[in-house]
């Protein structure tokens, strides 16, 4: 059985990485039971529409420059994120 964790990494990469069918199948019984990752799943094709109807070439090219204390603090922040565990939701 996959965690909401583990399932909510596989929503994500699904569009760049393709799952396995034994894998899907597990994500697809959990979807089932689940109401939370449900939801995520339609957040997340929400957000791909979204993303595809706007012009992702025209926002990609505008600069944004981050000072590098902020750079080092967000880097620190993904590093914490990904190395503790955290509930499923």
């Amino acid at each position: 059985m996959l965690t909401c964790r583990e399932v909510s990494r596989l929503l994500t990469l699904e569009p760049e990485q393709a799952i396995g069918r034994f894998r899907r199948i597990a994500v697809t019984f959990h979807l089932a039971i689940c109401h939370n990752c449900r939801r995520n799943r339609r957040q997340l094709k929400q957000i791909r529409h979204y993303l595809a109807q706007t012009h992702v070439a025209e926002l990609s090219q505008v600069d944004y420059p981050l000072d590098t204390a902020t750079r080092e603090r967000i880097a620190e922040q993904l590093r914490v994120h990904h190395s503790t565990p955290s509930e499923d939701v």
